[in-house]
């Protein structure tokens, strides 16, 4: 073939279809302009790419859109060092607003005069025709701006999320999905037996499902949130009601044992004082320690637990030794985490027959780390220590999921922290959790 025309097509395919809409995405997402040089030369280069992928031969032809799915992300991950999520940020919104939008309004045109987009791509003089539509996406971008928001935080709430396994599963099957459509949906462009007219509805509706894949994803990552709200708000709730029963509780009790120590005053017994102020002491001092935790959710966590473990007959030992004020919405996580630990720890106690009951909470610092560790009697077989954390996996029968340690490790790795587990000398086990300061 002429050279001269490689040429020309190797420069409108790769100015107008892929350098111009990226440069309208930029625009739309309010990049940082000192990246633009950058952005638009390796726009180029995808061209390029792209060029060299319409010369394979016919057989081949169905690799071509996966393997300019792939190189759009190796050319832009790398050279611009950003983050699989974000160079999927710039993949979907060049496609979807400004390389699908112009593209499908010229290809409804030419199917109207029977002409392939595949006979486009080979043509300079056609291809120049679809300069005009992707220049108009510049202006577009600017009018658009007020979008901007809601993608960018739909994108960062995917960050988020994707940090939770489940919805990490979901988010890649969409974007295979989606990857799957556009595939369909380009074969669909170059079959010749699909041309003129009447192939205008079926093309809207492959144009449909593209839209309804990342509307089914944007739709999942708002579930999400929304239910993560609802369980941490019902965990508050739960924690919070039971510290206000503890207060009126204690209000109660504090009339009775004036009652009784002015009782046994009066009769002398202070033998009996003596033992009744002993035992007193020792449960201010556990409500003392509750009372030092500086954090509302926690300490609302700790008060319900020590009630609970009251009820069973089972000491609750505190041990703060640090300030949880500065955890801000770690403590969430954290309260999720703690519970989760002692509701294990109190059913093991509880199902013991002998020996003393008993379960010790100790909030400090390991070095630069806050630690929360929940101690208990009790050991753990060679089989469960070596499935401990594998989801599913339960020594509890079959009303229990086996999930509970499995998500207190995903919250730790959320939290950047770490989980474990020591068997102490004396028949104990001990759960820890190891987060960064602040």
């Amino acid at each position: 073939m002429n050279m001269s025309l490689e040429i020309a097509r190797l420069f409108v395919n790769s100015i107008p279809a892929c350098v111009i809409p990226m440069y309208s995405t930029v625009i739309f997402l309010g990049e940082d302009k000192r990246l633009w040089n950058k952005i638009l030369f390796l726009s180029f280069i995808f061209g390029v790419v792209t060029w060299l992928t319409y010369e394979l031969t016919p057989a081949w032809h169905i690799i071509r859109i996966p393997l300019n799915i792939l190189s759009f992300f190796v050319i832009f991950k790398f050279p611009l060092r950003i983050s699989w999520l974000q160079t999927t940020k710039y993949f979907f919104v060049s496609f979807i607003l400004f390389l699908l939008i112009p593209e499908m309004i010229f290809i409804q045109i030419l199917a109207i005069y029977g002409i392939l987009m595949s006979q486009v791509i080979v043509s300079p003089a056609l291809m120049a025709l679809l300069i005009p539509f992707y220049i108009a996406g510049i202006p577009f971008a600017y009018a658009t701006g007020k979008l901007r928001a809601p993608v960018l935080s739909f994108f960062a709430n995917a960050k988020e999320k994707l940090k939770l396994p489940q919805f990490r599963t979901f988010f890649i099957s969409t974007v295979l999905m989606f990857g799957l459509i556009v595939v369909l949906y380009i074969q669909f462009e170059e079959d010749v037996n699909f041309i003129g007219p009447k192939t205008i509805l079926i093309r809207i509706a492959f144009s449909l499902l593209i839209i309804l894949a990342v509307f089914i994803l944007n739709i999942s990552v708002s579930l999400t949130e929304k239910t993560t709200i609802t369980a941490t708000q019902n965990v508050i709730s739960e924690n919070l009601t039971a510290l206000l029963n503890s207060i009126r509780g204690q209000r109660h009790d504090f009339v009775n044992h004036i009652q009784v120590i002015t009782s046994l005053t009066q009769m002398k017994k202070y033998s009996d004082l003596d033992q009744y102020l002993s035992l007193l002491s020792s449960e201010i001092s556990q409500l003392n320690d509750v009372l030092k935790v500086d954090n509302p959710f926690i300490s609302a966590l700790l008060n319900a637990k020590l009630l609970l473990a009251d009820t069973k007959g089972i000491k609750f030992d505190i041990d703060i030794n640090t300030s949880l004020s500065s955890l801000s919405t770690k403590a969430l996580d954290i309260t999720r985490v703690l519970g989760n630990l002692i509701d294990n720890a109190i059913e093991v106690v509880e199902q013991q027959k002998t020996g003393e009951k008993w379960i010790k909470v100790t909030i400090g610092e390991t070095g630069p780390l806050l630690s929360f560790s929940v101690e208990n009697p009790g050991n753990l077989s060679d089989e469960t220590q070596k499935n401990i954390f594998t989801p599913g996996f339960t020594t509890k029968g079959e009303d229990h999921s086996g999930l509970g340690l499995y998500i207190c490790q995903q919250l730790a790795k959320k939290l950047h922290g770490t989980i474990d587990y020591v068997l102490g000398p004396s028949s104990s086990v001990k759960f820890s959790l190891l987060i960064p300061k602040g």
